[in-house]
């Protein structure tokens, strides 16, 4: 993609947004296409984790059995391939995931979404793996792991935090794997991560939070020396209300941050939450304000993942994952 589009596509949203406080996106109607609209809609799915193959296929879970969905029909679903959380290199259909079987896979699929391989790469024997996150750097993959010691997804705000540890491998063959370091550990809930490589640093974006569904802040961590050592613990967005981090994209010396938030509603979570797009300086100064992404679905979304095409945004999210796990594709179109 050329380096100017994510400029481009920016200032049409900030364009757009000009004539409203809060930053929100609007759509077009007077007389022109709309500046959005419904890819597709499923109701009451009940589907976990979920991410972006291409512009109209998702990749999930539904009752812990890998899941394909292409413009909104089951297109190819594997009961023996039990995935909970995942994370892909659409380039490469490649998918990593993990599971409550304690194993952390490896999968690449073909166009028909066949499955040409599947290697366990790492088998927990005693705590949990989850939010598993691929990214390639040259001829080197790299995975993140987040092991839970103890309580998990704590719940009570004065309840007691397992030991999460967010762990970094890497492979040149997607088979023998050797780990690197341990990015960060702490008694907090770290969930959501995303790890990304630009410019020739490896980045690593989470959210950390006292409780689920609590209060939480977005962090960034960054490693000049392939993972070796991480630095410059980053806040993204301040712990003001629940933050689900869905992604960032580097692109002109600008960072673009997408995630959900509840901050209009606090205190309800994925039930109340909207989705935001933020942008950053080279130096992660802060840009602007946070652009709302007013979907068609409305409010209650909990932001699963993003793709810019042209001048496409496609986003990924549940709508009111608690009450009803609807899946929702939503397309923005934006005109240059």
């Amino acid at each position: 993609m050329k380096k100017s589009i994510l400029l481009l596509l920016l200032c049409a949203l900030l364009s757009l947004a000009g004539c409203k406080r809060e930053g929100t996106l609007e759509k077009e109607t007077s007389g022109r296409e709309e500046k959005h609209q419904r890819i597709f809609q499923i109701d009451g799915l009940g589907n976990g984790d979920a991410k972006l193959a291409d512009k109209n296929t998702v990749v999930t879970s539904i009752g812990s059995s890998l899941t394909f969905i292409k413009n909104g029909e089951i297109a190819k679903q594997y009961e023996d391939i039990h995935v909970n959380w995942l994370d892909t290199v659409r380039e490469e259909r490649l998918i990593v995931y993990s599971n409550w079987d304690k194993e952390v896979g490896i999968l690449r699929y073909d166009e028909d979404f066949n499955i040409i391989s599947n290697d366990i790469c790492l088998k927990e024997s005693g705590d949990l793996g989850i939010d598993p996150c691929l990214c390639r750097a040259g001829s080197v993959y790299y995975i993140t792991v987040t092991h839970i010691e103890g309580v998990i997804n704590n719940g009570d705000i004065n309840g007691e935090n397992g030991k999460y540890t967010v762990s970094l491998y890497k492979t040149e063959n997607l088979k023998n794997w050797e780990k690197v370091s341990d990015i960060i550990t702490m008694n907090n809930n770290l969930e959501d991560g995303d790890l990304n490589f630009f410019h020739g640093k490896l980045y690593f974006t989470y959210e950390k939070e006292e409780c689920d569904k609590g209060r939480s802040s977005i962090n960034l961590l960054i490693s000049q020396d392939g993972g070796l050592t991480f630095s410059d613990n980053i806040t993204l967005v301040e712990e003001n209300a629940d933050n689900e981090p869905a992604g960032i994209i580097y692109d002109n010396e600008t960072y673009y941050l997408f995630y959900s938030s509840d901050k209009e509603n606090k205190g309800k979570s994925y039930e109340g939450a909207n989705m935001y797009m933020q942008s950053y300086g080279s130096d992660f100064t802060l840009r602007d304000k946070p652009v709302k992404l007013e979907c068609e679905y409305g409010e209650g979304t909990l932001f699963y993942d993003m793709l810019w095409e042209k001048d496409n945004l496609y986003c990924l999210f549940a709508g009111n994952y608690i009450t009803q796990n609807n899946l929702v594709l939503e397309k923005f179109y934006l005109n240059r």
